[in-house]
This record gives C-alpha cells, structure tokens and sequence, in this order.
C-alpha cells in the first residue's frame, strides 16, 4: 500500500506503516503515541470505515477516511447492513 500511494503522489515521509498495530484500536494508539501523528487518513475496507475512523477520533486524532471496495461480494453472516462477515477461519470444522 505504501509504494502505492508514493507511487501516485503521497510524499514518502507522509506516509507511515506500522508493522505492529495488530488491530484498528492499537494502530490508531500507535499513530498517535509512537508515530506523534495527530492527523490522519485511515484506508480500508468500505464496510470497516466508520467504526475504524470513530475509533482513531475517539484516540484524540483528526481522522478522515477513504473506503476500498475490496471486500464487495464477501458473503455476510449478519443481518443486512451489518458489517459481520463469514470466513472460513470463523466456521468450526466439518460445517
């Protein structure tokens, strides 16, 4: 993602990856703690956006965001318009 967005004109050092954020809330935390970022845009999948984007301002960050639509055509396994979706890691064995 990073050479991506260099490569279409985000300056380098605009750019931060962190290799350790393990989940939206300890990235976010790491953005601001590790990083001293105060100003973000949050990439991710369309579905996740909001609750990504609440959780960074919710951190004390200037959050926006912008929504890919790489997990259209997932099957779902919640009700319609919620953001639950099946994988194979989440279904016990033998279903």
């Amino acid at each position: 993602m990073a050479d991506y967005l260099v490569a279409h004109g985000i300056p380098a050092a605009k750019v931060v990856r962190d290799f350790a954020g393990r989940d939206t809330y300890d990235s976010c935390a790491r953005a601001k703690r590790i990083f001293g970022v105060e100003h973000l845009t949050v990439v991710t999948q369309t579905y996740h956006l909001p609750r990504a984007v609440a959780t960074c301002r919710a951190l004390g960050l200037d959050a926006i965001g912008v929504g890919t639509p790489s997990a259209s055509g997932m099957p779902r396994c919640g009700p319609p318009g919620s953001a639950a979706r099946s994988s194979r890691r989440s279904r016990p064995s033998g279903m």
